[in-house]
């Protein structure tokens, strides 16, 4: 689909070009995400085999952040929270974000 997607030649009718980036960078991260749920193992919740206090550690190492002040949940959903509200600054670094 990605391959579909770059090698157009123009928007489809009815996007203007900026619209057609936004769709073609969402569908992109989704797609990744997609992706690195599955190689994380998240469907249960988990993050490999960390646990949560293993899994925290590696975050604020990463990341300068505690995840459990920031979020609740499991260390999936507290993951998939910190790549949804993750700022850009958290971002550049691309440790886990």
């Amino acid at each position: 689909m990605l391959g579909r997607l770059h090698n157009a030649k123009c928007a489809p009718e009815g996007l203007a070009g900026h619209e057609w980036k936004a769709v073609l960078v969402a569908t992109v991260e989704n797609m990744l995400k997609q992706k690195l749920e599955h190689l994380l193992g998240m469907s249960g919740g988990y993050v490999l085999d960390y646990s949560n206090a293993s899994f925290a550690d590696f975050v604020r190492n990463s990341i300068g952040i505690d995840p459990y002040a920031l979020h609740d949940g499991s260390k999936a959903q507290v993951l998939r929270n910190l790549w949804l509200t993750g700022s850009s600054n958290l971002r550049g670094n691309d440790t886990i974000l």
